[in-house]
């Protein structure tokens, strides 16, 4: 059985939540992903990234992950549809920098 997040409508198909990683650094105890069960989400369709105007990446912790700008730069490159990245983070790799 698949997670559905929001029902598919006008406004909802044009945004997807792009999970890159289920890693995190962090046990923050209001983080929304502590409420979905991680196999159960629907991996995104080619369909649907050519419909979407906006991605927000998200895991976990984007940034334990490789580059989450050269995955931002990849879906820009490969859907010029895509006018937005949005990149959901605790912040804690920042902090280093």
């Amino acid at each position: 059985m698949m997670a559905i997040l929001n029902d598919k409508n006008n406004i909802t198909e044009k945004k997807n939540h792009i999970m890159v990683t289920s890693l995190c650094d962090r046990n923050c105890p209001y983080c929304c992903n502590k409420q979905y069960d991680l196999n159960d989400i629907a991996y995104v369709t080619q369909d649907e990234l050519r419909k979407a105007e906006e991605i927000f990446i998200t895991g976990g912790e984007p940034f334990l992950y490789v580059a989450p700008n050269k995955i931002a730069y990849r879906f820009k490159r490969l859907y010029p549809n895509i006018k937005h990245v949005y990149v959901y983070t605790n912040a804690f790799e920042l902090s280093e920098y």
